[in-house]
């Protein structure tokens, strides 16, 4: 894997002629982050130097597009971009050079929608496209949402039922790669935010898929139960990778953990 100095550098080169310049990350910030993802610097110092640029009238003076592309493609990184996102929105209110205030708390309901609309866009992508690369961005950036979610920082709780209602409860005949790819979110939102997903699991957040509304027809059962059974028949599958048979085992360990009250 690359350094995430390459990475960046990677980014930049890729990015130049197709992404507004308000949007790209200056040099200063791109400083910060590295020093930042090296843990040479703490959260609280590293918000104060990220945002300093933002509050000129050469950026968009949003705070999420860059952490969201690092999310999307380095999940080595996730839990410290989380921890940069905590202190972001610590940040008093501060005045930019054209007069008007930056919000920081209400940027953070921005992310929250960014996050869920890139997921909606990609989910629908990956429908008819198998570039492993956009597959991998789906998985790492469903990841970085549960995370926030399970910490509270921000994020709906209906949003995991909706995730796992697509991963889980629909048939995904002929398309292994899919399967695949849906399953490792799955495992990772279960890892991740499971305690929250079992509270919040019941009711009419998301019509049944299919496979739910057949197995709802023959007996009585509830989502988390069906999605404990959809993933012990996807692990016996044997046209799928061992990965993801282990990922679909390590959700149901991780699931009956929950139901037994570990957090």
């Amino acid at each position: 894997m690359k350094t995430f100095d390459e990475w960046m550098e990677a980014f930049m080169a890729d990015n130049e002629s197709d992404i507004n310049p308000l949007d790209m990350p200056t040099a200063r910030q791109r400083q910060v982050m590295s020093d930042y993802v090296k843990g040479s610097t703490a959260a609280e110092e590293t918000a104060v130097a990220y945002t300093r640029d933002l509050l000129t009238d050469n950026t968009s003076g949003d705070p999420w597009w860059f952490i969201e592309m690092a999310a999307q493609d380095r999940p080595d990184t996730h839990e410290r971009l989380v921890d940069l996102v905590k202190a972001i929105v610590r940040l008093p209110n501060e005045r930019r050079a054209n007069g008007k205030l930056q919000y920081w708390q209400w940027h953070l309901r921005q992310l929250a929608l960014d996050l869920r609309e890139s997921w909606d866009g990609k989910n629908q992508y990956l429908n008819n496209h198998s570039d492993p690369i956009e597959h991998e961005i789906f998985i790492n950036l469903s990841a970085f949402q549960a995370r926030l979610l399970a910490q509270g920082v921000c994020g709906s709780t209906w949003w995991p039922i909706v995730a796992l209602h697509a991963a889980l409860e629909n048939e995904y005949e002929n398309q292994p790669q899919l399967l695949e790819t849906h399953v490792s979110a799955a495992a990772n939102l279960i890892q991740l935010a499971g305690p929250l997903v079992y509270s919040n699991y019941k009711g009419d957040v998301t019509a049944p898929g299919e496979l739910f509304q057949n197995a709802s027809a023959v007996s009585t059962t509830d989502r988390w139960q069906f999605w404990k059974e959809r993933l012990a028949d996807i692990e016996k599958q044997g046209d799928l990778k061992r990965e993801t048979q282990r990922a679909a085992r390590s959700a149901i360990d991780r699931m009956l953990e929950i139901e037994n009250g570990s957090k």
